[in-house]
């Protein structure tokens, strides 16, 4: 298990105050959103690297918002987060070091670009012809 990471960011009106934010490793209700922020994007994952994925949010809002679905802050579930004022909250206070920071922890965090380049639809069709259990005539089935 890969241990979170923690953000600390700055309210850009006072400075001095500070929010605190965790990424951990994404989870079904967090990937499922993303899954949903995903379509219609120009992301092409067969060829995803960092820089092409900060490009491609660079020509919309959704950095923002993408920022907002994979933290959570200190002290709360993901359930009782609220996507809409997190977005505002990074819209204004999310610096590009933080953001390029947020994105390269997430890739690192969950392993993405090791399980992109190791086909997963792939390897889960090959393991289920690999378990095939033959019939009564001797020939193999799912």
């Amino acid at each position: 298990m890969v241990d979170p990471k923690f953000y600390s960011v700055s309210i850009a009106a006072g400075g001095e105050l500070k929010r605190e934010f965790i990424q951990s490793v994404v989870v079904a209700a967090q990937l499922r959103q993303l899954v949903s922020l995903f379509k219609g994007s120009s992301i092409d994952f067969a060829t995803l690297d960092l820089a092409s994925f900060l490009d491609a949010f660079s020509e919309s809002d959704l950095i923002s918002r993408f920022i907002a679905v994979i933290l959570r802050e200190k002290g709360q579930s993901l359930k009782e987060k609220n996507i809409e004022e997190l977005t505002d909250f990074f819209d204004e206070n999310a610096s590009l070091e933080l953001i390029i920071e947020i994105v390269k922890d997430f890739f690192l965090l969950n392993g993405i670009l090791n399980l992109l380049q190791n086909n997963p639809i792939e390897q889960i069709t090959e393991a289920l012809v690999k378990t095939q259990i033959p019939d009564k005539t001797g020939k193999k089935s799912v």
